[in-house]
């Protein structure tokens, strides 16, 4: 197999896993952020919303940090998983969700307050309830945003 093609799939797996995990995940910390009122939710929607905030290269350093298997951090994360995490394709995975993450925590936050349109103590926990609302929103005029908050 030639190396570019190597290279597009090896981009193309990264592009995938990030994209699913990070649009999970910040999903589910943009509905808690949006549902919750518990003491630290400012705290913690400062801190999934750092790498918004910092230079992609301190990103980058401080990931660098924490998985590279010379640090305590990332020694122990190394004898954890099993293998080493940077320049790698499990890395590059790492990388982008962190990247891609506090955008989908955002978006999803602002498109499940915003939306739905309801207030947020109405919104059921379960999940099944959850699309029931989102397809009773959907009926409304101001649906755009939703699918572009989650996708």
């Amino acid at each position: 197999m030639s190396l570019l093609i190597r290279i597009n799939l090896a981009l193309g797996v990264v592009f995938i896993a990030a994209t699913l995990i990070a649009g999970a995940t910040g999903i589910a910390a943009g509905y808690i952020l949006a549902k919750g009122r518990f003491p630290g939710r400012d705290l913690l929607e400062t801190i999934g919303s750092l790498p918004i905030i910092l230079p992609p290269t301190v990103i980058g350093f401080y990931l660098l940090q924490v998985l590279s298997p010379g640090t305590h951090i990332g020694g122990f994360v190394t004898r954890v998983v099993g293998h080493v995490l940077v320049y790698n394709v499990a890395g590059c995975i790492i990388a982008a969700t962190v990247a891609a993450f506090p955008f989908c925590m955002r978006a999803a936050r602002a498109a499940i307050e915003d939306a739905l349109g309801i207030p947020m103590d109405s919104i059921p926990l379960l999940p099944e309830d959850i699309f029931d609302a989102m397809a009773s929103a959907s009926k409304r005029e101001n649906d755009a945003h939703l699918p572009a908050g989650v996708l």
